[in-house]
């Protein structure tokens, strides 16, 4: 099961680096994109696609640079939270480039951060 399910997300994965990417935001190194076209919305939770996509790139421990990261996100709309369920991390920018590292452990629930890059992006899927 656990396979299947990394599967589906590694097919989801593939489609949504195909996909249109919108600008949302950004942060001081970081300029963010989504792909509204792919937001799943089941009862009080929201599944979206978010690109970020570094000025500077970021120097991993092994050397490597890594310029972008596709990351699954899931936010709670009525608990104002958001977790990390995928990530991959890609040595150049928009997603594009070699596949550096790959992350599949759902992270842990954490509350929104206000006026963070998080909030717009919480904002945009609850519509708050």
């Amino acid at each position: 099961m656990k396979r299947l399910l990394l599967f589906l997300i590694l097919i989801t994965l593939n489609n949504s680096v195909k996909a249109e990417w919108v600008y949302i935001n950004k942060t001081i190194d970081t300029f963010y994109y989504i792909n509204p076209d792919i937001i799943k919305k089941s009862n009080n939770n929201v599944k979206m696609w978010i690109l970020g996509d570094f000025i500077t790139g970021r120097k991993l421990k092994n050397g490597i640079m890594n310029l972008s990261i596709i990351d699954h996100t899931e936010f709670n709309c009525t608990e104002n939270k958001s977790r990390s369920t995928y990530q991959v991390l890609y040595t150049d920018n928009m997603g594009k480039g070699e596949k550096i590292h790959t992350f599949s452990d759902p992270g842990e629930w954490t509350s929104i951060v206000p006026q963070s890059a998080g909030e717009t992006h919480f904002k945009f899927v609850c519509r708050k």
